[in-house]
């Protein structure tokens, strides 16, 4: 699949990841994605694929509220915490 600089940006956006967590996440730098998304430098055709891959591999985050009920969280823009209120664990924005 392959995908353009501007698409580029609205996933990483979507996924609420900054340049340097997709960086991460692809084992790659900074400026490297900085430059696909401007599109100062070819992107990889395997790029789509591995776009979709981060964003399952985000998608399965669970809060465990009890042993017996977890919570599917899905990434956001905004930054999560998980702090223990009346001994009750609880996602809160940091």
């Amino acid at each position: 699949m392959f995908v353009t600089g501007e698409e580029l940006t609205k996933r990483r956006e979507d996924l609420g990841l900054s340049r340097d967590e997709l960086a991460r996440e692809l084992n790659t730098t900074y400026t490297t994605v900085y430059r696909w998304e401007t599109e100062n430098r070819e992107i990889p055709p395997y790029l789509g694929l591995a776009l979709e891959t981060i964003e399952r591999n985000l998608n399965k985050i669970e809060i465990v509220k009890s042993p017996n009920e977890t919570i599917p969280v899905k990434q956001s823009q905004k930054k999560l915490d998980i702090e223990t209120v009346d001994e009750e664990k609880i996602l809160v924005q940091k």
